[in-house]
This record gives C-alpha cells, sequence and structure tokens, in this order.
C-alpha cells in the first residue's frame, strides 16, 4: 500500500509539471534567429553558444568538458557533431543541457551529454520537435519526476547507436506511474536502434506515445527497465532491474528475450564517446536483426561478422584514419628544363609515394609507363606529366616541360659564332650555312621551310670580344635550301638601313621559343 500511495503522489506531481511544460512550448517557439553554422575551437560554454547561434552544423577543434550555467535552447534547425574529438557537455548537476522548440530538427552526434538536471528532462527535454541523436552518450542526468536524459513532449525521437548509464529520476518511480531514469515519451514516437541502457532507475518509461526499440540492451535498472507497453522491434535484449514472477510477462515485453548481456564498465574504448563493451561470451553478440544494423558501432568501428545487440560491437573493426593527404612525386627524369638531341634515348624515370599510415597508392601513372622511352621523336618542347592517386582518392599532378633539339652544326663559314663579331656590308645576302644531325650522328634530311624564321634584333656593338670580316655573298636573297646529307643553306638579304648598326640574327628551326640559333653582325 506504501508503494501505491507513492505512485499517486508521482502522478499529480507530473501532471502539476505537464502543465507547466505545455505552457512553455510556445515561448520557446517564439524566436527563429537566421541560419548559421560555426566552429567550436575552444572548449568553453561562451565559444560553444556563440557557435551555435542561428544553427546550422556546428563542429569541434577542441576536446574536453564545457560546463553550462544556462540550457542551450535550441530555435533553429542546429547539427551539433563531436566528431574526431572528445567533448562531453555538462549541466554541471544545476541545469538542463538542451532544450528544442517545436518545428525544430536538432541532431546530436559524437557527444556526451552528462549531469544535467531539471524538473523534467535533465539531459535534453523537446518540446514537439525533431530529436535525432547518434554514437552518444548520456550519462549522471537527474530529474525529480520524468526524462533524467531525455525527455519527448508531442515530438519526434530517434535514438541510434548511443549508451545511457546512470541517469537517475530521484525517489522511486512505478512500473506503470509517471518517471523515467532514461528516455521518457509523452504522446510522440521514439525510435531507439543499436543503444544500450544500463544501470538507469528506469531505462523507458512510455507515456501516449509510441517507442520502438530495434537492437537494444535494456538492463540492470535500479527501479525497472520499461514502464508501459514498449514495442518490439526486434533483436532486442532485457535483463535485471524489476521484473515480476512468472507467468507475468518481463517489464519490457514477453517477446524481449531476457538474458545478461554481460556488459563491461562505461569507459573509453575508441572513438568519440564512453562505452559500455560486450564481454566474451555476451549472448547479444551477432544477435542483431541485421536489416535495422547501422553499418557502424557508437565508436564507428565496423562490423566484425553479423550485428551485435546495443551501441558496441564485439571486435568491431576499427576506422581508417582520415587521409586527406594526396601521394608525393619525384620525377627525376626528364628533368625540368632539360634539353635532349632528336632521336635520344632517354627513359623516364619517376616514383609515387602515398604517405606513412596513410590510405596507400592506387595509381602512379605518367606520360609514359617508368623505365620507358620519352618522346623524342620530334624537336620542340615537350610535357610530361605524371598522375598519382591514394586509395581515399586524393589526386596529385606533377608535371615538366623539356626540349627536344637538332645536333646543330653551326653556322659554317662564312658566318662565325658568337661571341664573334661578323663584319658585313649592309644591303647585302648573307649565306647561312649548318648541317642537321640527330643524335646518333645520322643526317636530318627532312628539315620544312614552313618552319625555318630569320630574325634580326637590335645589339650593342661592343658586345662582339673578336671580329672577322664576311668574305662571301650570295648573289640573292633565297629561302631555305636542301643541300643533301644534312646540310642546309639560307642566304639572308640584310636591308642597307642596317648600316652602321648591330644586330643579333636568329635562325629558328622550330625547336622552341628560346631556343633559336644566333650570330652577332656589324654592318657597314
Amino acid at each position: 500500500m506504501k508503494t501505491r500511495m507513492f505512485i499517486n503522489l508521482s502522478r499529480a506531481m507530473r501532471i502539476t509539471t505537464l502543465i507547466a511544460l505545455a505552457s512553455f512550448l510556445t515561448l520557446l517557439a517564439s524566436a527563429q534567429p537566421a541560419h548559421a553554422a560555426g566552429v567550436v575551437s575552444v572548449c568553453d560554454e561562451a565559444h560553444l553558444t556563440a557557435a551555435m547561434t542561428g544553427g546550422g552544423t556546428v563542429t569541434f577543434t577542441c576536446s574536453g568538458t564545457i560546463t553550462l550555467t544556462s540550457t542551450i535552447a535550441i530555435y533553429s534547425n542546429t547539427t551539433l557533431d563531436g566528431a574526431g574529438q572528445k567533448v562531453t557537455i555538462s549541466g554541471n548537476n544545476a541545469v538542463r543541457v538542451f532544450s528544442v522548440a517545436r518545428g525544430v530538427t536538432f541532431n546530436l552526434l559524437n557527444l556526451t551529454v552528462a549531469n544535467g538536471n531539471d524538473s523534467t528532462g535533465g539531459g535534453i527535454a523537446n518540446f514537439e520537435g525533431i530529436l535525432n541523436v547518434t554514437n552518444s552518450t548520456f550519462t549522471g542526468n537527474r530529474s525529480p519526476t520524468d526524462g533524467a536524459a531525455i525527455i519527448n513532449l508531442a515530438g519526434t525521437v530517434s535514438i541510434t547507436n548511443s549508451t545511457f548509464f546512470g541517469n537517475v529520476v530521484e525517489g522511486s518511480g512505478g512500473a506503470i506511474t509517471n518517471r523515467d531514469g532514461r528516455v521518457s515519451s509523452v504522446g510522440g514516437p521514439i525510435t531507439i536502434t543499436n543503444s544500450t541502457f544500463s544501470g538507469n532507475s528506469i531505462a523507458i518509461e512510455n507515456i501516449y506515445g509510441t517507442t520502438t526499440l530495434r537492437n537494444t540492451i535494456i538492463a540492470n535498472s535500479s527501479i525497472q527497465n520499461c514502464s508501459r507497453s514498449i514495442v518490439d522491434g526486434g533483436g532486442n535484449l532485457q535483463y535485471g532491474g524489476y521484473n515480476p514472477p512468472p507467468p507475468l510477462p518481463p517489464v519490457c515485453g514477453a517477446t524481449i528475450p531476457v538474458a545478461d548481456p554481460m556488459l563491461g564498465a562505461l569507459s573509453d574504448n575508441g572513438g568519440s564517446t564512453m562505452t559500455m563493451p560486450l564481454l566474451p561470451g555476451s549472448p547479444a553478440i551477432n544477435a542483431a536483426v541485421a536489416a535495422n544494423c547501422p553499418t557502424t558501432d557508437q565508436r564507428g568501428y565496423g562490423r566484425n561478422g553479423a550485428c551485435d545487440i546495443g551501441a558496441f560491437e564485439y571486435n568491431g573493426i576499427p576506422p581508417q584514419p582520415t587521409d586527406a593527404t594526396a601521394p608525393t612525386i619525384t620525377l627525376t627524369t626528364p628533368a625540368q628544363g632539360a634539353t635532349y638531341l632528336l632521336g635520344q634515348a632517354v627513359t623516364a624515370n619517376y616514383t609515387c609515394q602515398d604517405e606513412a599510415g596513410g590510405s596507400g597508392l592506387a595509381s602512379c601513372v605518367g606520360t609514359v609507363a617508368n623505365g620507358a622511352n620519352i618522346d623524342t621523336g620530334s624537336v620542340g618542347s615537350k610535357t610530361f606529366t605524371v598522375n598519382a592517386r591514394d586509395n581515399a582518392g586524393n589526386p596529385r599532378t606533377h608535371a615538366v616541360t623539356y626540349r627536344v633539339a637538332y645536333n646543330f652544326v653551326g653556322l659554317t663559314s662564312p658566318v662565325d659564332n658568337p661571341p664573334t663579331m661578323n663584319i658585313a656590308k649592309a644591303g647585302q645576302a648573307i649565306p647561312l650555312k649548318w648541317r642537321l644531325l640527330n643524335a646518333s650522328g645520322a643526317p636530318v634530311t627532312n628539315l620544312s621551310s614552313t618552319v625555318v624564321k630569320v630574325t634580326a634584333i637590335g645589339l650593342s656593338c661592343a658586345a662582339g670580344t673578336t671580329t672577322d670580316q664576311i668574305e662571301e655573298y650570295a648573289a640573292g636573297e633565297s629561302g631555305l635550301q636542301n643541300l643533301g646529307n644534312g646540310y642546309y643553306q639560307w642566304n639572308w638579304k640584310s636591308p642597307k638601313t642596317y648600316a652602321n648598326s648591330c644586330k643579333t640574327l636568329k635562325l629558328d628551326l622550330g625547336e622552341g621559343t628560346g631556343n633559336e640559333h644566333t650570330a652577332l653582325f656589324q654592318f657597314k
């Protein structure tokens, strides 16, 4: 009779609380700041609230415990993601941690919500919003009435890959009363998938709404595991807490098996949050319904064979480190700016390497294969490119330019090569003579007149260190003459206006800009 009297008092307390909460819904939904997003670089309350102003996606570049002095109210759609860090957001046993306003979506990922304290919903109160909790841990949250960790008031809640440990409703909750030590639902749907509940006062309390469990462990509650009806979505396990003696069904439902899940202590087992590991021999191992199973557990570890019940995968496969670094490329041959002779055998020499601990090299492809001959089959500027990619998809490209040139013999008499200054009569035709060979010394006999150009630019007459008179002139100007066996001649007639000036003659054979053959002239 004492227990029944307490239940009636609890019901009165809850009715009073729910009336107050209902009147608060309009206040929570009244403000909708503009959308924003932020990064929490310092783990304290000021930086967190600043980053969350206006909603959007908020991430962390710090780890640590953020202790709140007041509840963070979510008025705009917000994603709060602690991936890559270890962040705890604490109510310091004094305030609720989060409240979610009507019509707002709040996604909580890879975070720990701890030590929240409020009359209802010590960790999170969801007021007709949409709350999605993933890869997170709730621990040490308290409430004198309902929802020590989460209370859902006519909203929608999805909980996946999460752990709830040590969340307590103060006093003694009843099996069909108003309070729960873990998650409480009043008039809204909750779906809980691959999560672990242990060491709470009451794990799940369902009032008016629908709460569905899938691949979830409910165990070791100090009062009882479930209150009111629970929908068994398959792959669940219940143990401990108060269960009535047979033939009455266990409090979480007759279809959910009763067995000790053999949980380890809440501890750091990898990932952003603490988890409760499955011990060897646990009946939860390989016992989940595969169709409802996320590909990874709360820590981000991959499945090791069949899916396990709860938030922890036994012998799970650790995630590969994120590789954001592209491979390095070492290109030795051809070298940047190098010159090779026509037909010269030059083998490509390059390597690609991914960084230590990276995802590994996926491809390393050059213009030709490493060790094969590069292109020296025609003269001019060439480009050689190597493309590399690692298994994470990071690409790198390295390119060099090189030149292929004739084995040029010349200029020959009557013209001298620099630094000799050729003394010539302006207006006369000067025969330019040369021979072209390839890398093996064979004559090049197919030089095209269309690529040959002769130009002259101004020059200081003090440029030459020695002088030599031009003693042979041609009868007149001519284009390219192919004399055979690799010998060529071009009769260049200098303008009479060049008298009393000096010029640099440039003979362009199509070997690329800046690669012309030159001679120095002083005109009389």
